[in-house]
């Protein structure tokens, strides 16, 4: 009897530990993932900090140098494990936001339509990095003492928000087009007709009444003078994503007009919002329609056309695509604004990015 009792005696030590063995190990893995979600915040607040740095203002790239600075100073504000961060790997460049590619790119890349300047922090918990890896509790018993562990955020700037009818230009241009012309420094192109291949086999663009509407030259007017900021009718907001009709026509009207407020006019127009199409999804995004009436296509992103002239007669646009800034009308803000800050609703905050690359 005795030596049953010892035998149970035993065997309920042995269970005990174990239990007390396993609890241990939840308490370790509870905190572990306690100062992960403490890194990630950290990580995540820092890429925040500095994308907001990241606007190419008046032409120029985005200040990578700036955004990188204000990360790191952001970094040393956090704790994790109740020690105070003071360092992480942080790097700038281009993130695609419909991840393709995948990733951060390099800063020395020329950015597509879809590219976004963007900050990646990554900050470690190790040997000689923010007070060292994790120490463990229970863990111990089973030979590990210590745990590594790291956090990534990436953030872009905040891209083009919807655009109104208010400032928006009537015309569409190819993803294509938008691709391949530099927009740091700036290369310039004509516009011969809707069709006119300038790059390789790229269609440039076409008119666009954005609505369904019938496309008649007054709308187009409207849409011109809305955007020159010589009228103001009630406007309509766009986004990335929505559907929108290209005019395959043109009206020699349509370039009279434009050539009236282009930089060799009164330059009300100068420096305009337009609509980028990839019609039909093709492959390289470089066709338009050429017959058959309004033809819907969804809207892929928001460039900014410098119009430098235009001509009635021979139907011809002279522009260039520029960096999309926050100040002044030179980089598309809200026709007739004024003052030297940012345009209300011509970009969205800075956001994280998630690692499927899709951030819309």
């Amino acid at each position: 009897m005795n030596k049953q009792q010892g035998a149970s005696l035993v065997l309920a030590t042995i269970a005990l530990a174990g239990l007390l063995g396993f609890a241990g190990l939840a308490l370790d893995v509870g905190y572990e993932m306690v100062v992960r979600n403490e890194l990630q915040n950290a990580a995540d607040t820092s890429a925040l900090a500095g994308a907001k740095y990241l606007y190419p203002l008046n032409g120029t790239e985005p200040n990578w140098s700036l955004a990188n600075s204000k990360a790191a100073a952001a970094i040393s504000l956090n704790k994790a494990g109740n020690t105070l961060l003071s360092t992480g790997d942080i790097r700038t460049g281009y993130w695609n936001v419909t991840g393709s590619p995948l990733g951060l790119q390099s800063t020395s890349i020329v950015p597509k339509a879809n590219d976004l300047p963007a900050i990646q922090v990554t900050i470690t918990k190790a040997a000689g990095q923010n007070g060292g890896a994790i120490n463990t509790f229970f863990s111990r018993i089973f030979g590990l003492y210590s745990q590594n562990m790291a956090a990534i955020g990436v953030a872009i700037n905040g891209s083009s928000a919807g655009f109104t009818t208010s400032n928006i230009f009537p015309f569409v241009i190819t993803q294509c087009v938008y691709d391949n012309y530099k927009l740091i420094p700036p290369t310039t192109f004509t516009i011969d007709s809707a069709y006119h291949s300038p790059v390789g086999n790229c269609q440039v663009g076409s008119w666009s009444p954005l609505t369904s509407s019938s496309p008649s030259n007054s709308l187009i007017k409207t849409l011109i003078d809305n955007a020159s900021g010589q009228s103001n009718t009630i406007p309509q907001t766009y986004s990335i994503g929505e559907t929108i009709y290209i005019d395959p026509g043109t009206r020699a009207v349509d370039y009279g007009l434009t050539n009236d407020c282009s930089e060799a006019g009164d330059g009300t127009c100068a420096y305009v919002p337009v609509i980028v199409v990839c019609y039909n999804s093709t492959p390289n995004c470089d066709t338009l329609p050429t017959s058959g009436g309004l033809q819907p296509t969804p809207i892929t992103a928001f460039g900014c056309m410098h119009i430098l002239s235009a001509k009635q007669g021979a139907k011809t646009i002279t522009a260039q695509m520029v960096a999309m800034g926050g100040n002044g009308v030179s980089n598309c803000a809200l026709a007739g604004s004024g003052g030297s800050g940012p345009t209300d609703g011509a970009h969205k905050p800075p956001k994280l990015v998630n690692y499927s690359g899709n951030t819309y």
